[in-house]
């Protein structure tokens, strides 16, 4: 791509984003030339990537995480831009088929879109919004039971989806009611605050949390906590909310069918979104200690609360304690001399706990060559990743892949990163026992307490390249390392086997239906 296929007023568009055109014509090169898919030697199994915690060590890894807690070194970071419009997507395919052919009186053919949809109108009742879908018909002098009865279906959807009833289908997810209780509904974004009061509460009982969100909804997101927090803030507990949008900087330009960049009707450059690993810059300025990360919609009624939080518990004790050993590691090689002996036990605790085998020839170097190769491996963001059997869930998973430096290491790796074209590359993917629920805690300081720039640990050689649509047109668009992919590809990593049980998301609104969320 020349220099000269941009004019002055691109540039001008590039910078009002925070880009320069040589970013730009790097993510060009990107997009036409393809990013690489990533090499899986085998799946992590449990002792093989993935460990097994021994239940006599959860009491002592829970007592040592309360102390950090205690402290006020906890928070929980929740990515939560996402607008519902994908858990809706079928309702309102449904929806508009129905205006276009003037029916919606419940004639269903074998459409998977209408099916679902008639489960979805037989069931209404049980979901959590019901309450509010009903109050917003009378509002307009209509009644669920009376249009259930006489089939008038499209009309259910209009006032639940549209602008002029519940607005649901463009409504942040954080804020769709999930889970129904006595005398109220929670949505996703009230069962974490409630949640957190069970994990990151300190001394002083202050929570702290911090979301993600689109700048279009942050006002009223933060209207909703505003709202409802004291609802929550048991025992004098006091909630610290903070708030950041994905950065324009991190948008990507796309290209079009003729390996072009993509202009919209009016002649100007496209730049989009690239996806949540945009995400590391927002939890590096964070400059938090120890940061929990799960999504905004795997959250369960309180009733089915308690295994999550032991197990985040359990997962952070084990974070400390692997931190505090890999800290006093640190300071002796920060000093000399280093016994022969110390450097091979600090090996061998290595490819133990963060399943890195020593480099080839590591052994033939000098003592000042292994003490600086040590100290780089350890001074690393730490994250301990909860993983749970594999079921019918589809979902990145954890996998060791081989590097273009020979070397293995443990990694989680999307679905869509992997060349499923290639028998083997398909068989080691099908004999997988785990996947990935996003149920992570991170330690972002270091061991002289400095906060790490996570941008530095980035492969920028992962990433994915998508297929999107704008204005009917076919565009390819490169998004960032995932932020639990690539963003995290060079951090030390620990795989836990957590209970299927911890882990529940909601992708699309009949899951709601299941026995967790009801």
């Amino acid at each position: 791509m020349s220099q000269s296929t941009f004019t002055q007023p691109d540039i001008q568009h590039f910078a009002s984003h925070g880009l320069t055109e040589s970013q730009i014509q790097s993510q060009l090169e990107i997009l036409k030339n393809g990013i690489p898919h990533v090499n899986i030697q085998r799946p992590c199994t449990i002792g093989d990537g993935i460990t097994v915690l021994n239940p006599s060590t959860i009491d002592s890894l829970t007592t040592k995480y309360i102390e950090a807690a205690s402290a006020g070194r906890t928070m929980k970071f929740v990515p939560a831009s996402g607008a519902a419009s994908r858990m809706f997507r079928t309702l309102e395919a449904t929806y508009n088929k129905w205006q276009q052919h003037k029916t919606g009186t419940g004639d269903v053919s074998q459409d998977k879109d209408d099916i679902q949809s008639l489960e979805f109108i037989t069931a209404i009742t049980n979901f959590a919004f019901a309450e509010d879908l009903t109050s917003i018909l009378l509002k307009h002098g209509l009644r669920l039971d009376t249009l259930i009865k006489h089939k008038r279906h499209n009309e259910i959807l209009e006032y639940l989806l549209m602008p002029n009833g519940l607005n649901y289908a463009h409504r942040p997810k954080a804020l769709i009611p999930f889970h129904r209780y006595t005398d109220y509904c929670r949505t996703p974004l009230a069962e974490h605050l409630v949640e957190a009061t069970e994990y990151t509460r300190d001394t002083r009982n202050i929570v702290s949390l911090h979301f993600t969100v689109s700048p279009d909804h942050e006002d009223l997101i933060s209207s909703y906590v505003t709202a409802v927090k004291s609802r929550y803030a048991k025992d004098g507990v006091t909630f610290d909310v903070s708030y950041s949008h994905q950065k324009p900087s991190t948008n990507t330009i796309a290209m079009d069918e003729n390996n072009q960049p993509f202009r919209d009707n009016t002649g100007v450059l496209v730049l989009r979104q690239a996806g949540h690993g945009a995400l590391i810059e927002n939890l590096s300025d964070l400059k938090a200690d120890i940061s929990f990360i799960k999504n905004i919609d795997n959250v369960v009624p309180d009733r089915l609360k308690y295994e999550t939080h032991r197990y985040k518990k359990t997962l952070g004790g084990l974070l400390v304690s692997v931190q505090e050993e890999l800290f006093a590691f640190l300071k002796q090689l920060s000093t000399s001399p280093i016994k022969e002996s110390t450097l091979t036990h600090m090996i061998e605790w290595r490819q133990e706990t963060f399943s890195l085998a020593a480099p080839k020839g590591f052994a033939n170097q000098t003592t000042s060559e292994r003490v600086a190769f040590l100290h780089r491996q350890f001074n690393r963001p730490i994250r301990v990743c909860g993983m749970v059997k594999k079921t019918k869930e589809h979902g990145g998973g954890p996998f060791w892949v081989q590097h273009n430096d020979g070397t293995q290491s443990i990694q989680i790796v999307e679905i869509t990163q992997i060349d499923t074209k290639a028998a083997d590359q398909q068989a080691i993917l099908e004999s997988s026992t785990h996947f990935n629920p996003v149920d992570i805690i991170c330690g972002l300081r270091d061991y002289r307490g400095n906060s790490f720039d996570l941008r530095n640990f980035v492969d920028h050689d992962t990433g994915i390249i998508t297929i999107k649509f704008h204005e009917g047109r076919t565009l390819r668009t490169l998004e960032h390392p995932g932020l639990w992919n690539g963003s995290m590809a060079n951090w030390n990593t620990i795989f836990v086997e957590v209970p299927s049980i911890t882990f529940n998301p909601v992708k699309t609104v009949l899951d709601l239906l299941r026995p967790e969320h009801q």
